[in-house]
């Protein structure tokens, strides 16, 4: 089969996906063609199905490569929270802030210390974590000991 019209037609059109730099259609191309062929595909929903897939692939890289570039810090979780260096902040108390309840129960909460030790990324931490998702926006929280 290597010979056939159909081989030497997929390789052409391949190559002209590469020269169009659809590096991510020309490795699913033979991918798509199998399940055009299986499910009896128009030649407009193969090719809108080999064209969304690239989309959907570069608009991922696109954000990869932004966070790359931004350098934000590693993605850490409660799960890897090492509560033995924060001597002084109760666990029970970040676990239960966590919950966001206090914005339900309409209460206040600031976060302060001296410069230098992180209550920006504490208060980042928490947003990013929270159970609800809920953005905090400016939310400026305290922790009493």
């Amino acid at each position: 089969m290597k010979n056939s019209p159909q081989m030497h037609t997929n390789d052409m059109l391949k190559k002209h996906l590469k020269e169009l730099y659809l590096a991510n259609s020309v490795k699913t191309f033979d991918q798509h063609i199998k399940e055009a062929i299986k499910g009896d595909w128009s030649y407009e929903k193969f090719l809108h199905n080999l064209i969304e897939d690239e989309i959907n692939y570069r608009k991922a890289k696109r954000i990869k490569n932004k966070i790359l570039l931004a350098k934000i810090p590693l993605v850490k979780s409660m799960e890897n929270f090492d509560f033995s260096h924060a001597k002084n902040i109760s666990k029970q108390l970040i676990l239960s802030l966590l919950s966001l309840k206090f914005i339900e129960e309409k209460k206040n909460i600031i976060l302060i210390g001296p410069p230098g030790i992180g209550n920006y990324r504490k208060f980042l931490f928490m947003e990013r974590f929270s159970e609800k998702g809920t953005r905090l926006g400016s939310l400026l929280i305290k922790i009493f000991p």
